[in-house]
């Protein structure tokens, strides 16, 4: 940015302000661009000047080159991996005024421990869940969600074995704050890519992520894609509005498009199972389809062409009812729906209200 003429504001290793984001990003994109077998090689001779003189006269060799950092190796130290290659990846969300981050964070924290369920960290992760809520294909690997409070701010962290998100305030100055998202990859085959293999004349395929940096780009983008994910989740908080004041918006008739709709009983347990549905972590990139729906509103496959019929037409009324409340919206040419933005702040304070405890009421109400 020095080089571009672009003015910024540095804390550490983030930006609390940037003369202009836009450039400042396009700059940035340019790292997934970049060779770095060929900008790291000339570096050999510096570090190791004896490998080439010397030692592989007879051998000849060169470094291969991973996203590997021995911190990172040391927490994982006890796996049964013979390579751990860390990235990070981060999405900085700056605001203009510290004091709304610093009365937001607690919010989205609390809505991550108590909402944020293990099937929604899976799905964050691009992971296929099944109905009884586990890793699709087989996938066993530890998954927890912690919370910790430092001196300097606090940080909740989604695991998925040695992968994971995390969330928390970076930085507090007189010209704004950032909020950070993060994803650390430190196991890369748990993710599938579409490449080529080692050999570039072969077919494109599904295949493990790489730990070399052949596939960083490929990091990138599967890292980003998560925190989309992730950030699109945590975009439903709200704390401006009380529960009844969301609530009471669908509560109520409304007509839509000339016709009168009834009104959604967001703790009648149909209606619950509906907006609990519309919800769900893999929708929120890809959107919904009646279909999708079907398959979650009813247990088991329909047995007849008739039922099916009936099925498909009773799940059109309900998307009528959502549509007319304003919670979703469709797709422009297109059979998919997505919940909107209004729809997001409502539905997660319903399905958040479902999840509390007395106890946990009390100690708000405290």
């Amino acid at each position: 940015m020095d080089g571009a003429g672009i003015g910024y504001r540095r804390h550490d290793n983030c930006f609390t302000w940037v003369e202009d984001f836009q450039r400042a990003q396009t700059l940035l994109q340019e790292q997934l661009r970049t060779n770095w077998v060929q900008l790291f090689d000339p570096i050999v001779q510096q570090v190791h000047p004896i490998l080439f003189s010397e030692m592989s006269v007879n051998y000849p060799m060169k470094y291969f080159w991973t996203c590997q950092d021995s911190a990172d190796y040391r927490l994982f130290r006890r796996m049964p991996e013979r390579w751990l290659c860390p990235s990070e990846w981060a999405t900085d969300l700056v605001f203009r005024k510290s004091e709304q981050l610093r009365r937001l964070v607690p919010q989205l924290l609390h809505l991550g421990v108590v909402s944020l369920s293990s099937p929604d960290v899976l799905r964050f992760m691009g992971k296929k869940v099944t109905r009884q809520g586990n890793a699709a294909g087989g996938l066993k690997l530890p998954l927890s969600t912690d919370l910790k409070i430092r001196g300097n701010g606090a940080r909740i962290k989604h695991r998925l074995g040695p992968n994971s998100i995390k969330l928390y305030d970076k930085a507090y100055d007189e010209l704004g704050a950032v909020l950070r998202a993060e994803m650390t990859i430190s196991v890369a085959k748990y993710f599938q890519v579409y490449r080529r293999t080692d050999d570039p004349k072969s077919k494109l395929a599904w295949r493990p992520m790489r730990q070399s940096t052949a596939d960083v780009h490929l990091r990138a983008d599967v890292s980003q894609k998560a925190l989309n994910r992730y950030c699109c989740a945590l975009a439903a908080v709200d704390d401006t509005s009380t529960l009844e004041e969301l609530t009471a918006r669908v509560e109520r008739r409304v007509r839509w498009n000339g016709r009168s709709v009834r009104a959604i009983h967001p703790f009648d347990p149909d209606d619950y199972a509906l907006l609990k549905a519309v919800y769900r972590g893999e929708f929120q990139i890809n959107g919904f389809r009646n279909r999708d729906l079907q398959s979650l509103l009813y247990s088991a496959p329909p047995k007849t062409k008739a039922e099916q019929r009936k099925r498909s037409a009773a799940t059109s009324r309900k998307l009528r009812l959502l549509r007319a409340h304003g919670l979703i919206r469709k797709r422009a040419h297109s059979h998919r729906y997505d919940v909107s933005r209004n729809g997001r702040t409502i539905l997660n304070a319903i399905l958040l209200a479902h999840r509390l405890t007395v106890q946990q009421i009390n100690a708000v109400a405290a």
